[in-house]
């Protein structure tokens, strides 16, 4: 079987596991190439889902979980509705909901299938993940856009593209990558900027693989740990010239019982369930005040760029709560560059580490933009642009419809 229909099969078992559909034709959404949960046509940072996580608390804890509709990528009219649900418990409480563990684990050297990801380890060493197809005419397509947002504002804005890795990259066996045919991901980082033009390819491959025994991945979610987002965004404030504080300045907190969306389409497998991710994030010690708008950057209502109370399945909105709005950050950094961050979900955790760097921060999510991303920069006074998208939200087909349509 070729690369494109491995890509294609890997694809439509994951869909068909997630239930996806376009809300409008009832159709499956296209087929991708990037096949992975992370940032796939039904995003799970801000789909609510069952979960066994525990969640302790001593004083009244509110778990809010924010479910968002897709945007159809097929024509610039968009829309967007948002469902909120808050659970409040003020006792000590353990849920577990789990289905039959699967067959007995293979060795270390290889992973095993557990629902519609892959797992390795045992134990607090457990970890389950994704996979990961490149198809080279989409890393070229993909490229090709961001060349277009580059070429429309010529020398006036720098434009930066940062592909970042999933942990399949640096925590999959060499043996399984063989057996499923996986893609080698920073061959695919250099592929995109082979064919970038005027556009600084921020490749952060090699700085987190120097880290990878510390904590930068969640063990049982899509999404990378903000420690992890902390030694990306070093790399990119090296590269665009600008402050960037040592971590020992931030204040560290931490949460516990994270159960994310790899337990989730694991089938909430048991050792997941028995060994849950801590949450560790930091936040900055400069003034700064955030203010959140709509997605067409209206109705702007100030706010915190933290919200402390998130737990359980919803950690990974600690920062910024939603993907659905448009984050503006006014800092005391006084250089006065205004960096435009266009992501998918993993783009979040580097925002809180670039309040020194930048005069302003704004902060867009590409499947949900409702304004022109030109007549946005504009409008704004943009110096900066920082394309943060996960290599899977870059290098799937509808999303890059999305990308391209932004533009105008």
């Amino acid at each position: 079987m070729n690369k494109t229909a491995l890509a294609a099969a890997a694809a439509a078992l994951l869909l068909t596991a997630c239930g996806s559909t376009d809300s409008s034709s009832g159709e499956p959404p296209v087929t991708t190439s990037a096949v992975t949960v992370a940032d796939s046509e039904a995003p799970a940072e801000t789909k609510p889902t069952t979960t066994t996580a525990a969640t302790t608390t001593t004083a009244t804890t509110t778990t809010a979980e924010t479910t968002t509709t897709k945007k159809k990528t097929t024509t610039k009219k968009k829309t967007e509705t948002t469902t909120t649900t808050q659970q409040t418990t003020t006792t000590t409480t353990t849920q577990q909901t789990t289905t039959p563990a699967p067959a007995p684990a293979p060795p270390d050297d290889e992973a095993r299938q557990v629902g519609n990801v892959y797992v390795v380890g045992s134990g607090e060493n457990i970890r389950a993940m994704p996979v990961f197809y490149e198809l080279i005419e989409v890393s070229q397509r993909y490229s090709n856009i961001v060349n277009k947002y580059k070429s429309t504002f010529g020398d006036s804005l720098n434009v930066y593209n940062m592909d970042i890795p999933l942990s399949t990259a640096y925590y999959m066996p060499e043996k399984t990558m063989k057996q499923l045919g996986l893609s080698d991901q920073h061959e695919c980082i250099k592929n995109v900027g082979k064919y970038l033009k005027d556009v600084t390819n921020i490749d952060v491959y090699d700085a987190l693989d120097a880290h990878k025994d510390e904590y930068i991945y969640s063990r049982t979610d899509h999404h990378w740990q903000p420690l992890g987002a902390y030694y990306a965004a070093q790399v990119f404030a090296e590269q665009a010239g600008v402050p960037f504080p040592d971590i020992s300045t931030y204040t560290k907190k931490v949460k516990q019982n994270f159960l994310g969306s790899m337990y989730t389409y694991s089938g909430q497998y048991q050792e997941l369930a028995d060994n849950p991710d801590t949450f560790t994030y930091f936040e900055p010690d400069n003034k700064y005040t955030t203010t959140y708008y709509s997605t067409s950057f209206t109705n702007g209502e100030k706010s915190s760029l933290f919200f402390d109370y998130m737990s359980g399945a919803a950690c990974y909105l600690t920062f910024l709560a939603s993907d659905d709005r448009i984050t503006e950050i006014d800092t005391d950094c006084d250089n006065g560059r205004v960096l435009v961050i266009m992501k998918d979900s993993y783009g979040n955790a580097i925002v809180p580490f670039l309040t020194h760097s930048f005069s302003k921060i704004y902060v867009l999510d590409f499947r949900y933009l409702n304004i022109g991303a030109a007549t946005f920069m504009n409008k704004v006074g943009a110096t900066d642009l920082l394309f943060a998208v996960s290599i899977s939200g870059g290098h799937t087909p509808s999303h890059l419809d999305t990308i391209e349509a932004d533009l105008y």
